[in-house]
């Protein structure tokens, strides 16, 4: 039954303490317009809608959602919807916060109309199209979802290997018909090698285009891309003639839309509702807690692959036959995993039965066991009783009640008397009245060399009470460990003020000593300090752990005057917590702002967290107070800031990586095809001897090529990996300029000068001649890869304080601009994506320039050409 009891009031408390905790002040209130192109209760509106409105669950205010149905697919004509939806925008009462058109045919009606009202409110847009790009205004953003036919298609040919011929369906509404051109142009160069047929020039009701599937070719699929209309112009609701479209069907029916799939239609490629609305959802809630629309990119989702296992299984398909980014609808697994959850709350609701049958039967044991000995109990209870009667007589003449430790001694400095506090405290046992004081406890000497006798001695000659000091260290006679103390020592006088003895009166501090000097340790570590607010007398009092001086500290004993010192930007926000803090609609807060106590204009990150204390003094006025306790963060605010700097490093290297494998990608493809086709020429007959030697020219060349971009690869990774070696040897510096140059003008775009600006005469360096070559040769072919007209000019000196042979590279190409200034040197970056290059030239040149440890910089200006400085050490032969 104890343990029963125990169970109950653990609940309770926690229910009242989720009751008391649970009043919050009301968050504030953001209007959401949310418009769709659908009929209000339709299926696919509750699914989005229901995944928007699960992302402000967290939010820090409150949701208010006003929706619009244009009725888009009854309504077929969009000038039509456009009036409805202007309509529906004049009668809306109050301003909106965000406008969310949820669909491609709600935002297509949203951004034709010229108002302003879709210019000055945040605008969220979810469709194929990208309004941002359409409209050209900042306050738009949204989620574009392609639509793949492509993959839908490769799909079904993958999973139904034996089909022979595919059937594209489209009705002919605007939708129909833009969804049945999209599907033409990305499936039409697969008609040549295969039968597709597309169905979108006739109109059929539903029992019409029931019989056409029903008696469609068996080896064949069909993809379904929309049909909601019916014979006489009727709208058909896909929530329930998609499924009967797909159950009717003798063929697997694929799809590029979230309609009817889990109920009949076999899968397709698609992004579903909840992911769209969940998406939006998202960004809405950003927008809504002050983050710019300009700010926030249009994200692209991904469609994946969506089966239905009942349907895998009618087809006798494996999920290992699957592709990989797949999600299983009406999933029936394992028994296990079916009714998983079931088997563990049975299994629990079991265990529980048997605990409490374990421990009824216990109870029943203990309590007969409790009634056998209930004699015994009853006969020795007397005898306590007369004890405790004995004791509480002898002890109602002590002060054994106390805390404190209490020890009294006669003349002679031996025991006569001690309370139950001194005896724990001090480790005590056996007979202790009549022994010597220094036998029971002693304290550590002072600097005359002091003990507890003499103390005690001086106390009884003065005849004056002495507090003991505040570093007094107590050394017990017993057991118990030693102790700090605080205390005093008093005599005993009698009715003739004679002394007869003196009171020894000690309490334990030691925890409250270490307390104190742990706190001060992590004051010091946590560079924080205590501070208290008087609110009636606007006094600001900072306490201990203060750095700063005590001037410092003058500066600062009002509100407004530590205001002064906060950083402009984030002083609103303190004053709004305190002014939330002195109203009463917060008794705890936690602020973080940078302060700049000395004036000096070094601000600093401080966290301060308080508390409002409120005291009703005796003639009922209320005092505010508020404490605290403010700790340095400086640290974590550049270890926060080094981490976002890291990952956003992380998120841009992995960008340019998967930038790098699509042009290596192709890079590698293009000499590639020109190898494979122009051999397979050279296997035919009928050509003549000078075309089969253009063949091998060309077969040479793209060999020349790839070779020339696998070596860049491997150079870089040999050099970033650290297992470069450089071998140097004597290196004539005109000599290497005039080759380069002949080696350059090779390839190069008519009208385009070859300049050689020195040296004029022999220079002579110690450096790896191949490595410094091939960084020129690099930095040549860029200059002829971006300079159709004008000149490429190549050069090497002596710089003036002659430690270093400075070279460069101009041109007068199309130069860089100045936003990709500053990446050039990266890893895989390209500043034009649509030119030939992986983007590694630049940064192989600067890791072998480094290698040799030299430098290497450049200038640019855009229309006007680029010009690449690096320097080397001046080694001279003679030198070495």
């Amino acid at each position: 039954m104890k343990i029963i009891r125990l169970l109950l009031v653990i609940f309770l408390s926690g229910f009242v303490f989720r009751a008391q905790g649970g009043a919050t002040v009301a968050p504030a209130s953001e209007r959401i317009l949310f418009i769709s192109s659908n009929q209000a209760g339709q299926a696919a509106n509750q699914r989005m809608s229901v995944s928007f409105i699960q992302q402000f669950r967290s939010a820090p205010f409150k949701m208010e959602l006003e929706e619009i149905y244009l009725g888009a697919k009854k309504v077929l004509n969009a000038e039509e919807r456009r009036r409805v939806l202007d309509s529906c925008l004049r009668d809306i009462k109050g301003d909106m916060d965000l406008i969310v058109a949820s669909d491609e045919e709600a935002a297509a009606a949203l951004f034709s109309l010229n108002i302003p009202l879709t210019r000055e409110i945040p605008v969220i847009f979810c469709g194929m199209t990208d309004y941002r790009c359409v409209s050209g205004r900042d306050n738009v953003t949204g989620v574009v979802y392609p639509v793949d036919y492509e993959r839908v298609f490769l799909s079904g040919r993958k999973l139904f290997p034996e089909v022979q011929q595919v059937y594209v369906y489209s009705d002919r509404t605007e939708e129909g018909q833009v969804q049945a051109r999209l599907a033409r142009k990305q499936l039409e160069k697969y008609t040549k090698d295969f039968p597709l047929y597309f169905v979108s020039d006739t109109t059929m009701g539903v029992d019409a285009f029931t019989s056409e599937l029903q008696n469609i070719f068996p080896l064949s699929f069909v993809i379904l891309t929309t049909w909601q209309q019916g014979e006489d112009g009727d709208y058909l609701n896909p929530d329930i003639y998609y499924a009967t479209y797909a159950n009717e069907s003798a063929v697997p029916v694929f799809t590029a839309f979230d309609r009817g799939l889990g109920k009949g239609v076999f899968g397709g490629v698609v992004v579903t509702l909840e992911r769209q609305g969940a998406r939006l959802g998202k960004m809405a809630v950003d927008v809504l807690k002050g983050t710019s629309v300009r700010s926030i990119p249009v994200d692209t989702l991904k469609p994946v692959h969506v089966f239905d296992d009942n349907l895998l299984r009618m087809w006798r398909l494996k999920h290992s036959e699957l592709p990989s980014d797949k999600v299983i609808l009406n999933n029936r697994g394992t028994f296990w995993i079916t009714y998983k959850t079931y088997i563990v709350a049975i299994c629990l609701v079991f265990c529980v039965l048997v605990f409490m049958l374990v421990c009824l039967v216990l109870y029943q044991l203990r309590y007969r066991k409790m009634l056998r000995r209930s004699g015994y109990l009853e006969k020795a209870a007397q005898q306590m009783a007369t004890m405790l009667k004995e004791k509480t007589e002898i002890l109602s003449n002590t002060l054994s009640s106390m805390s404190e430790g209490i020890l009294v001694v006669d003349k002679e400095l031996r025991i006569i008397e001690l309370n139950r506090a001194t005896v724990e405290g001090l480790g005590l046992a056996g007979k202790i009245i009549g022994k010597p004081l220094h036998e029971v406890c002693e304290v550590a000497r002072d600097k005359v060399g002091h003990g507890i006798e003499e103390l005690a001695e001086g106390v009884m000659r003065e005849k004056a009470r002495k507090d003991l000091a505040l570093d007094t260290v107590l050394i017990p006679g017993g057991d118990a460990p030693i102790q700090k103390v605080a205390g005093s020592i008093s005599p005993l006088l009698n009715f003739d003020n004679e002394v007869y003895g003196a009171v020894i009166m000690f309490r334990d501090i030691t925890r409250e000593w270490q307390q104190q000097k742990f706190l001060r340790i992590s004051v010091n570590a946590l560079q924080a300090f205590s501070w208290y607010y008087d609110v009636e007398n606007d006094i600001l009092n900072i306490g201990e752990g203060f750095a700063e001086d005590e001037f410092v500290k003058e500066n600062l004993n009002t509100l407004n005057k530590f205001v002064a010192h906060i950083h402009p930007d984030d002083r609103d926000s303190v004053i709004s917590v305190f002014r939330q803090v002195l109203e009463g609609k917060m008794k705890e807060f936690a602020i973080e702002c940078r302060v700049d106590f000395s004036r000096t204009g070094n601000y600093h990150w401080w966290a301060s967290r308080g508390v409002m204390e409120i005291v009703v003094m005796a003639d009922g006025k209320k005092v505010q107070y508020l404490y605290g306790m403010g700790i340095s963060i400086d640290k974590h605010k550049q270890a926060e800031e080094e981490l976002a700097s890291a990952l956003r490093r992380a998120e841009e290297s992995d960008r340019l990586k998967s930038a790098f494998v699509a042009n290596i990608s192709h890079e590698i493809r293009t000499p590639l095809n020109s190898i494979v086709g122009f051999t397979n020429l050279m296997t035919e007959e009928g050509y003549s001897d000078e075309e089969r030697k253009l063949f091998r020219d060309s077969i040479s060349n793209n060999s020349r090529d790839l070779l020339g971009l696998l070596d860049d690869v491997l150079d870089l990774s040999r050099l970033e990996a650290g297992q470069e070696t450089c071998y140097p040897g004597v290196c004539d510096m005109r000599f290497l300029v005039h080759s380069v140059l002949d080696v350059g003008h090779l390839n190069a775009a008519e009208g385009v000068e070859f300049i050689e600006r020195g040296p004029r005469e022999e220079l002579l360096v110690i450096t790896d001649e191949i490595k410094l070559t091939k960084v020129f040769l690099n930095l040549v072919r860029n200059a002829k890869k971006f300079t159709s007209r004008g000149h490429v000019a190549v050069g090497a000196k002596v710089s003036d304080d002659g430690n270093w042979i400075e070279c460069f590279v101009e041109d007068t190409g199309i130069g860089i601009s100045k936003e990709s200034l500053g990446r050039v040197f990266d890893r895989f970056f390209k500043a034009n994506e649509f030119v030939q290059g992986t983007g590694l030239g630049l940064p192989i040149c600067k890791a072998i320039i480094e290698l040799l440890g030299g430098e290497i910089y450049l200038t640019s200006e855009p229309g006007k050409g680029t010009t690449v400085y690096f320097r080397i050490p001046y080694k001279r032969p003679e030198t070495v």
